[in-house]
């Protein structure tokens, strides 16, 4: 066991769901969103294959191992609301924890938070916390917010709430881009999967903001990270770093036969047969004279010069959509740096159970209406509410509306439509 391969490996686990969930769901793009009490873990599935780093940086120390790639800021449900200079509103990313909390807890915490503003905007139920089992203060939270944040700026405690609100979902959909348009890839393009215990109160904010047209909120939303981990497979990352020409055809085999064969190796002594052990070969590759290379998928097979010439050709085009066009120079010529494989051991994956499909009416599941502040710039208007519970399979309805799971709650905004699919999953989509 070597350590430093268990950083991360709590959030890493929300990835490898978000994996199972696109091949399971038939969705090859997802953006996953873990928002917790501390942070709001986002990561990236394309075309059924999850992003992974070469470099990762915790606490301000590289980590030079590969690793999936989790992007990480400091924004969730306890995040503490503060004013900067006196008249800067921000969020995080100082959090409350789960002890004291947020002022709503009840538990003695004295800073608002981002789950006291989403109380005092009413999309949460305070008596409905935790399937009622721990009811909040919604007095406590809107007294923390109207103490340090709405009488300082001269605003009344809606006002400051939908503020906190606004500058987490703003600080949320930065960090989205950040994993996708930065990368080269468009948002727009992906599904976004919501969990954690946050996650789906401010999933269609972020949708609205960024183009996203599906969000899906599991079933398991607050559990979605334990099923990865049950669901993941034994996987060993190897690498030789070894800067070449791309034109070294058979040093290039060497090395990747090499790789592959110590990677069986090793699965072997984990008891995992021949025909569960998955390769996958990837290059690091750069123009000559750079510092910085792109990583491109290898074909597992021998390679000649004709393969080595289309690996060139994908090393451009997604050099292009890296830096975009008039960034490739292919006159300063190309050389590989590093040859990796990931040799994988797949392992049984848990079933999700199959509901039969019961139609669309949702009435049986319709807990009754409410309060709630859904456009930030607004106020309140009358909103549905449902017990997410009690939807069957089947079942649809528009929104605005939020509905209540025992775990997390679900917002809903004008012009999305609901629909739970035969796995208990909500399905949100625009309408139009």
């Amino acid at each position: 066991m070597k350590p430093v391969t268990l950083i991360n490996s709590g959030p890493v686990g929300g990835v490898t769901a978000c994996g199972y969930f696109s091949k399971l769901l038939g969705e090859p793009n997802i953006i996953g969103i873990d928002m917790g009490g501390t942070s709001l873990d986002v990561s990236m599935v394309t075309q059924g294959e999850y992003s992974a780093t070469l470099v990762s940086r915790v606490n301000n120390h590289n980590i030079f191992v590969p690793m999936v790639d989790v992007y990480s800021i400091g924004a969730g449900g306890g995040s503490i609301a503060w004013i900067d200079m006196g008249t800067r509103l921000k969020v995080g990313p100082n959090s409350a924890g789960a002890d004291p909390g947020p002022a709503c807890y009840n538990l003695g915490g004295e800073e608002p938070a981002v789950t006291d503003a989403d109380v005092v905007l009413g999309r949460i139920n305070p008596g409905y916390f935790l399937g009622g089992d721990m009811p909040l203060s919604a007095e406590k939270a809107a007294a923390a917010i109207k103490e340090k944040i709405a009488d300082p700026m001269g605003m009344t405690v809606t006002q400051a709430a939908a503020g906190i609100c606004q500058i987490v979902d703003a600080k949320m959909a930065d960090a989205i881009r950040v994993v996708t348009v930065e990368k080269g890839y468009d948002p727009r393009d992906y599904a976004l999967l919501a969990f954690g215990g946050a996650g789906p109160v401010h999933a269609s904010a972020l949708a609205y903001e960024l183009g996203i047209k599906k969000i899906i909120v599991p079933f398991l939303a607050t559990a979605q990270s334990a099923f990865g981990i049950v669901a993941s497979d034994i996987v060993h990352n190897l690498v030789i770093t070894d800067v070449m020409e791309l034109s070294e055809t058979e040093k290039i085999n060497e090395r990747f036969d090499k790789l592959e064969t110590d990677g069986r190796k090793m699965l072997e002594g984990e008891d995992v047969l021949p025909e569960h052990v998955e390769i996958k070969r990837y290059a690091d590759i750069r123009y000559k004279g750079q510092a910085h290379e792109v990583t491109i998928p290898v074909p597992a097979k021998s390679l000649d010069a004709a393969a080595l010439s289309e690996l060139a050709d994908s090393f451009e085009t997604r050099y292009i959509s890296l830096f975009g066009p008039g960034t490739a120079f292919k006159e300063a010529g190309l050389e590989m740096v590093s040859m990796r494989v990931d040799a994988t051991g797949k392992t049984k994956k848990p079933a999700m159970p199959e509901y039969p499909l019961q139609g669309k009416d949702s009435s049986p599941a319709l807990k009754g209406e409410r309060q709630v502040v859904m456009d930030y710039r607004a106020g309140f208007v009358n909103v549905k509410t449902y017990d997410g519970a009690k939807l069957n399979c089947g079942n649809s309805f528009p929104g605005p509306a939020v509905v209540e799971y025992p775990g997390t709650t679900v917002v809903m905004l004008s012009g999305q439509k609901s629909t739970v699919d035969k796995y208990k999953n909500l399905v949100i989509e625009w309408e139009g």
